[in-house]
């Protein structure tokens, strides 16, 4: 594991804290920027179709899928950007698997949770004719949206799909792309951050992260965020972890003003939402490790960081 970031509990004037944000968000947007630009040469110049864009959940894979995105239409070729997580079974189906293999906890994690079959035509169509139906998943509703059609036909240059999601990575799904040239990338929380003396680990950011996230846009509250969050683990170690290695580039999107950033809205939706169990003791060191953290408003983030993934401003 990386050597922590070091960051103080409290800053002694506003400047700092919004250096703090500055130095993170460059930092982080310069590394991207690095790979964006080589796997763009590979995609112009060795006729790359698919990009994989996988990690562990809350790693920041939407908004590195969008500045892949920008990079490669500033080279002339034409991105268009498919969620894996549109391919997950509707309502019914996916309450059915939990009753039967998974004691009645949803999963949206593992592949069981993805429809392969419509993956595969979809996959198919887009590749032989430039054009497929295409799914949607409404995730406040916890069911199948519309469907759409993507069309890339008419395009001068080869179009570039982008499979965005921690499915990109699982050996069932690499095995339908396999065939067209590809490249994979991996973002996750590889450095744990300290704050004075307190150290929060990668896979502890990434729940905070997922904590605030699902709550202000999926309309999850904490006691059902900790409790998938026993499956999620399961399954990142067992699915994402093994495969990570054989991924072309890897990207860690620990940000220095990761917790602070996040202390305030965890304050609030933890006191606000009280967590009963296991998980609620789990809560309660959460909030015990962020006492004293000073928050960071997200004003300052810029207009297209990677944290309004996780924040409503």
């Amino acid at each position: 594991m990386k050597k922590p970031i070091c960051v103080p509990k409290s800053f002694p004037n506003a400047g700092d804290a919004e250096a703090l944000v500055a130095y993170w968000e460059q930092d982080f947007d310069a590394r991207l920027e690095q790979v964006a630009q080589s796997i763009s040469h590979d995609c112009v110049n060795e006729g790359v179709q698919i990009i994989r864009l996988s990690g562990p959940s809350c790693a920041g894979k939407t908004t590195t899928a969008t500045k892949l995105e920008q990079v490669l239409e500033r080279a002339g070729r034409l991105v268009y950007p498919i969620s894996l997580d549109d391919f997950f079974h509707g309502k019914a189906y996916l309450q059915n698997h939990a009753m039967q293999n998974n004691n009645g906890k949803l999963d949206y994690d593992s592949v069981d949770a993805l429809d392969l079959e419509t993956l595969r035509t979809c996959v198919e169509n887009l590749l032989t004719y430039g054009r497929a139906e295409m799914p949607t998943f409404d995730f406040v509703k916890g069911d199948r949206g519309a469907n759409y059609v993507l069309d890339t036909t008419g395009n001068k240059n080869p179009p570039v799909f982008l499979f965005e999601g921690i499915q990109a990575v699982y050996p069932q799904v690499v095995a339908m792309l396999g065939e067209a040239r590809q490249r994979s990338v991996f973002i996750s929380v590889e450095s744990p951050v300290m704050v004075g003396d307190v150290v929060f680990e990668p896979n502890e950011i990434r729940l905070m992260r997922r904590l605030v996230r699902d709550e202000a846009k999926r309309n999850a509250k904490p006691d059902f965020t900790l409790m998938l969050w026993h499956s999620v683990r399961a399954n990142e170690e067992a699915s994402i972890f093994p495969y990570a290695h054989a991924c072309d580039y890897h990207i860690d999107s620990a940000m220095g003003f990761d917790v602070h950033m996040l202390a305030p809205h965890l304050r609030r939706i933890l006191t606000a939402y009280p967590t009963v169990g296991e998980d609620g003791a789990q809560a309660d060191l959460l909030l015990q490790k962020l006492q004293g953290v000073e928050g960071i408003s997200s004003q300052l983030l810029s207009q297209d960081s990677l944290y309004h993934e996780f924040i409503l401003n």
